[in-house]
């Protein structure tokens, strides 16, 4: 489980500094949600794709000699998801409330969630989880395809 752990806040820690360069970069404003759509589409998945595989890498040659099954890969996904969901939900909340209030609005007009009744951070928060839960069921099904070794 402990490389499960280290990538599950490596992959946090990169999605915050993510959302901190793209705010930084101006992205986050209603004039450039089209373009930040693209890049946290591309660099967002590409970090969540990345350290999937090299968490599976990693947990086939250090704890599994070298050979891993599917099942094992598929669990060691699945525990990684699980540990991800509050570690990174919890950066995602911090950069939400503390440096960018103004974007869970943002993105609820964007994506036509938005009244004045509903909290938009907790929609965002709410969207977060389940792509993250989605994104994790996924990776754990599909990577470990590729990356299961036997004799």
């Amino acid at each position: 489980m402990k490389a499960e752990t280290k990538w599950a806040i490596i992959i946090s820690i990169l999605a915050f500094v993510l959302f901190n360069i793209e705010n930084m970069l101006g992205l986050h404003t209603p004039e450039n949600y089209k373009t930040w759509t693209r890049v946290d589409m591309t660099i967002g998945v590409a970090i969540f794709v990345v350290g999937y595989i090299l968490m599976l890498r990693e947990k086939r040659e250090r704890d599994f000699g070298s050979l891993m099954t599917w099942k094992q890969g598929f669990w060691a996904g699945a525990i990684t998801t699980l540990l991800l969901i509050p570690l990174s939900t919890l950066l995602v909340y911090i950069f939400i409330v503390y440096i960018s209030p103004t974007f869970p609005v943002v993105f609820a007009e964007k994506n036509g969630m938005y009244d004045y009744n509903v909290d938009a951070t907790g929609i965002f928060l709410t969207v977060y989880v389940i792509t993250t839960i989605l994104f994790g069921l996924v990776g754990s099904l599909i990577y470990p395809i590729f990356l299961k070794k036997s004799k």
